[in-house]
């Protein structure tokens, strides 16, 4: 058996950064997955993951709200598993994003802890006094948890973000738009 070297150009691979979700309404989370080259995790830190909100902030109702109503048309999510559309921006850094669907149906839930003292009977005299503050020093708190849930959206944003002067390789079947900055996005 012999080895034979090839000459295929290989492609530099994302590889998943994150995954979060971003509350949409009281009741709603986006699914949120984000993809970086590995060379470029230590450039997307904190304060970048929060402009990069802040920017997908300004656009992402209007595709939400329209997502939503097309939900009911069948034959338009046919066509839209076939052709994925990744938006591009350009600000401080290069951004693509798209909506595929939710792999794995799921729930969210927080949960909220709480302590609560019960109360203590002020009706005490004098000699009970001293044997209430006694008491009242080994009362402990009650510890009161409480679960909020959340509808996962049927979409997941996907997000590949680079530092300004790398170049997007988009994979499969994923076209891109590109837009100049957000301003031309919404103004052009």
């Amino acid at each position: 058996m012999s080895s034979s070297s090839s000459s295929v150009k290989t492609t530099t691979r994302y590889t998943t950064y994150t995954q979060r979700y971003i509350r949409v309404s009281e009741k709603h989370i986006l699914p949120l997955i984000i993809y970086l080259r590995p060379e470029n995790t230590n450039w997307f830190n904190d304060g970048m993951f929060q402009e990069l909100i802040v920017k997908l902030s300004k656009f992402l109702p209007p595709k939400i709200d329209s997502m939503r109503k097309r939900k009911s048309n069948e034959s338009e999510d046919k066509q839209e598993e076939q052709q994925i559309s990744a938006d591009i921006f350009r600000e401080k850094f290069h951004c693509a994003y798209y909506f595929r669907p939710t792999d794995v149906r799921h729930s969210v839930l927080i949960k909220d802890k709480g302590y609560v003292f019960p109360s203590s009977s002020s009706n005490t005299t004098g000699g009970e006094k001293l044997k209430s503050k006694e008491i009242e020093e080994e009362i402990k708190p009650e510890l009161q948890v409480n679960y909020n849930g959340f509808s996962v959206f049927i979409k997941t944003l996907v997000v590949v973000v680079e530092p300004i002067g790398d170049a997007f390789e988009f994979i499969d079947n994923v076209k891109a738009k590109y837009v100049d900055s957000l301003e031309s996005y919404f103004f052009s």
